[in-house]
């Protein structure tokens, strides 16, 4: 929920986590440049208001001092920027109800260029003085910034082009507009010293985006990444439906090549898609379990660690590299049952090909009786079809043998948030048909080393799923799997008998499937073939 510059809500268990993350010292000089109503600031004092009560207590201080050291340090260390007035007033006061700092905030644009600033905002702030940074910055194309003067301080103002040979982008001309969290980034890292540290909030769409990857080689030429915490998808809901991240840096102008970090994936955060409370939330457990990763032997989601080197194709999401998915698949192996294979190394041997389906265009949809299949028309093993979607012979042709669809194919959902996953497997009862580009064609080319009805349920089992859900990115308002399905590990039965019951069940379902299709697409009534499954029937009808 946007107000301003910052946020009405950044949920307090993320504000929390951070600064004790962060473990700012009472010397520290702190600031939130996008601080809306004052989350992170507010949560800073009372953190450092503990740290001098204890400081108090251990050297004896009176009670009289304890509190002026409070009021001082609130006053000297603790700086915010808001855009909007009305949230800046009510920092201020949150502040002095806190025990004082209210003159460290400033009604201000932090992006605009900040000799324009006001006098008095310019003599409290200034670039690379601070020694922590935390942020939620306001985030959305709805709300661009604009205007070259403003856009061009930035290095994230401009466009950026890749290299594919070298896989590395270069900086270009200064673009029209930018989306505020892409610019908060450089003015975050501009506002901290040399060695200081930021926990920032940022969608993740940014951190895993192909298209985005300059923001991400840009972000580790500036700083090295301490760590990360995926967030549940609920946290800033009922507010916004985005997917966020966690991400503490310690600035540097020269970052190591090679270093470690941590991540977590954080499952629960106190309260449901609808901010309803729940007992469970797991953001608070993260920080604990972190001081104690050492003495893991086996890590979790909660937290693990791992080296920049092992960072996959400029990819920053815990979730995708969520030890909990090997563990269990090192499960499987460990019955010496089963072997562990990607679909990439499946299709490497000449076991399966994976091929993508087309768009045909809105304009062919509704002119025949050829189901056109999308995402939402593969479940539970079956293919339905949506009428108003039907192609014409014409248009079928032309993707016929494109696409060569055949009996004991199996389709996959790759895009989409809830459908991924799907699958449905090819009978004679819909074989001609075309398939969506937002689907996936499994064929099996050597059925004698794995079965089409057994790698149909493996694709179905949990720690598939999961493992497509971790490697499923953001993009837009839809969650997409892209190429990385072939990174998807399938655990496969060696142990003959699972392998034959699997198969034998399986074939099973699909056969009364396929036969009772079949039945009601070819029923001999009155001398004449209905299809009193209704699809051409109402196909036929719509075109009338």
């Amino acid at each position: 929920m946007k107000g301003g510059q910052g946020q009405y809500f950044t949920p307090k268990n993320v504000v929390k986590v951070a600064i004790e993350i962060l473990d700012p010292d009472v010397e520290d000089k702190i600031i939130d440049p996008a601080c809306g109503s004052g989350g992170f600031l507010i949560e800073g004092l009372k953190y450092l208001h503990n740290k001098i009560e204890k400081k108090g207590e251990e050297f004896n201080w009176p009670q009289t001092e304890i509190e002026a050291e409070k009021i001082a340090k609130s006053n000297i260390n603790f700086r915010g920027i808001e855009k909007d007035t009305f949230l800046s007033k009510v920092v201020k006061a949150y502040m002095v109800i806190m025990g004082d700092g209210k003159s460290g905030i400033f009604c201000e644009d932090s992006l605009n260029i900040p000799k324009n600033w006001k006098p008095k905002t310019q003599s409290n702030i200034q670039l690379g003085t601070f020694d922590i940074l935390l942020a939620n910055p306001p985030f959305g194309a709805k709300i661009p910034v604009k205007g070259e003067s403003k856009l061009s301080q930035y290095p994230l103002g401009h466009k950026w082009k890749l290299n594919r040979k070298t896989k590395k982008w270069t900086k270009g001309k200064v673009k029209d507009k930018e989306a505020p969290q892409v610019l908060f980034i450089d003015r975050c890292l501009d506002l901290v010293r040399e060695g200081g540290k930021l926990a920032l909030v940022l969608p993740d769409g940014i951190l895993s985006n192909p298209s985005d990857g300059y923001i991400v080689q840009h972000i580790m030429s500036k700083a090295e990444i301490l760590g990360m915490i995926d967030l549940p998808m609920s946290t800033f809901l009922p507010y916004t439906p985005t997917k966020c991240h966690l991400i503490f840096f310690k600035r540097t102008d020269s970052p190591r090549k090679d270093y470690e970090l941590f991540m977590s994936y954080a499952k629960t955060c106190g309260h449901d898609k609808r901010g309803r409370e729940i007992n469970e939330d797991e953001i608070q457990l993260i920080p604990e379990y972190l001081k104690n990763l050492d003495k893991k032997s086996v890590h979790n989601h909660l937290g693990w660690k791992m080296r920049l080197s092992d960072i996959k194709n400029n990819i920053l999401l815990p979730k995708y590299y969520n030890p909990d998915l090997q563990n269990e698949l090192k499960d499987y192996e460990n019955t010496g049952k089963f072997k562990v294979k990607t679909l990439k190394e499946l299709e490497d041997d000449g076991i399966i090909k994976i091929n993508r389906g087309n768009e045909v265009g809105s304009e062919n949809y509704g002119t025949g009786t050829i189901p056109f299949v999308r995402t939402s028309e593969v479940s539970n093993w079956e293919i339905t079809a949506d009428c108003t979607h039907c192609l014409s012979e014409e248009v079928y042709l032309k993707y016929k043998e494109k696409q060569n669809i055949e009996r004991e194919d199996i389709l996959i959902v790759n895009d989409g948030t809830y459908l991924m996953g799907r699958t449905a497997m090819v009978t004679n009862a819909d074989i001609k048909i075309v398939i969506q580009s937002h689907l996936r064609r499994i064929k099996v080319l050597r059925k004698d080393k794995i079965s089409p009805f057994l790698l149909l349920a493996l694709l179905g089992l949990e720690i598939v799923q999961k493992q497509m859900e971790s490697k499923a990115f953001r993009q837009g308002t839809i969650s997409t799997l892209g190429s990385r399905i072939s990174e998807v590990k399938i655990p496969i039965p060696i142990d003959e008998k699972i392998k034959s019951e699997i198969i034998q069940n399986v074939s099973e379902i699909i056969t009364h499937k396929e036969n009772a299709k079949l039945y009601a697409q070819d029923y001999q009534l009155m001398d004449k073939t209905e299809n009193l499954m209704g699809i051409k029937n109402k196909a036929k009808i719509g075109n009338l």
